[in-house]
């Protein structure tokens, strides 16, 4: 990019947030939401996996209810991620 794109796009940029403060705040916000649910859910699989799984298949009588609390948990925090996306 030359110098004279780099200050169109500045341009187009400051116009738009001085523009439409309000939508721009929402924007950021739902950015960062979108950031942090998607590493918050990357990060769960490996608790979902060693705290939840591994368990389960040591025990006879397996009991999924935690699991299923878990994955509930998962798909709250997917939906986030979409959510904040769209």
């Amino acid at each position: 990019m030359n110098n004279r794109d780099t200050n169109s796009l500045k341009r187009v940029i400051k116009e738009t947030i001085t523009s439409y403060k309000i939508e721009s705040f929402i924007v950021l916000v739902l950015i960062i939401v979108s950031s942090i649910a998607n590493v918050y859910g990357s990060m769960f699989l490996k608790s979902l996996i060693d705290d939840y799984i591994v368990p389960l298949l040591s025990q006879t009588v397996p009991n999924y209810t935690p699991l299923f609390n878990a994955l509930m948990e998962l798909v709250m925090i997917k939906w986030s991620t979409v959510y904040s996306s769209v």
